[in-house]
């Protein structure tokens, strides 16, 4: 893929590839990897830039059914609608239904957690903005296909062990994250993409913007050309420090990958 602009390479992460392969010399340090994963990304203003509160002129298109709702909000947080109008702020009187196209923006110190129909949660943290492209979910055909788009910041999510026939993508500057279950936290600033995954069968692929694919197992950290490492208990102290609201969830599906019997 040709990138047009020079300004392009900004978004992609500090490890490079090398002609010999991968270039593990010039990959973030793990202190590196989870400093990004810890820390609000300071954004260009136009890349958390949301359109303010207002009431559209036209009736807004028929968005479909809704494919989640906002669990809890915390600080300051907006939802746009795929149209661009109906900006409106997070209130207190939740649940609220969110629909495929809409994109959530989070100011400093702000947390939106999300329940989606599949029983996927997911918590955008702080300074973070994210789009809902598709997110499709049939039970009886045993079918899901869910994909967003994490623009910058930081979020975790509990998905659940899925089959072949699954798919769950999170799309970044950087990368895509295939997630095959379970625990797991993407960051994006505007110099690294970071993955991390939490324990129990925690296993995420990540795929740069060259094809390349590594598999990511369990409590480790990767940015989309270099190498996993393994962070062990670290990881759990970090996703916890994102979002301590999915650590009951994580833990649930992690003794249901150890115990297979109790979750039958």
């Amino acid at each position: 893929m040709k990138i047009r602009k020079k300004t392009a390479w900004l978004a992609l992460p500090l490890c490079l590839l090398s002609s010999a392969g991968r270039a593990e010399k010039n990959c973030p340090s793990e202190q590196e990897l989870l400093q990004v994963l810890t820390a609000e990304v300071q954004p260009a203003e136009s890349l958390l830039l949301a359109a303010p509160e207002t009431d559209c002129q036209t009736p807004t298109r028929d968005r479909g059914p809704a494919v989640g709702t906002v669990q809890t909000v915390q600080g300051t947080a907006l939802i746009i609608s795929a149209d661009g109008c109906n900006a409106s702020r997070l209130r207190k009187s939740l649940p609220l239904p969110v629909f495929t196209g809409d994109t959530l923006v989070t100011a400093a110190k702000s947390r939106v957690t999300l329940l989606m129909r599949d029983q996927s949660r997911l918590t955008l943290a702080g300074q973070s903005r994210m789009i809902i492209d598709k997110a499709v979910y049939d039970p009886a055909a045993s079918r899901r296909d869910t994909r967003l788009r994490l623009i910058l910041g930081r979020l975790r999510a509990v998905v659940a062990k899925m089959t072949e026939k699954n798919l769950y993508r999170i799309q970044t500057p950087a990368a895509t994250a295939g997630v095959r279950g379970t625990d797991f936290a993407l960051a994006v600033s505007p110099e690294l993409t970071v993955l991390l995954t939490g324990g129990g069968s925690s296993a995420v692929e990540l795929t740069d913007r060259n094809g390349g694919t590594t598999a990511v197992g369990p409590l480790s950290a990767a940015c989309p050309v270099c190498p996993p490492a393994h962070v062990g208990k670290k990881a759990q102290a970090v996703l916890h420090e994102i979002a301590p609201e999915l650590d009951a969830a994580a833990a649930a599906d992690e003794t249901c990958w150890w115990m297979r019997w109790r979750c039958k």
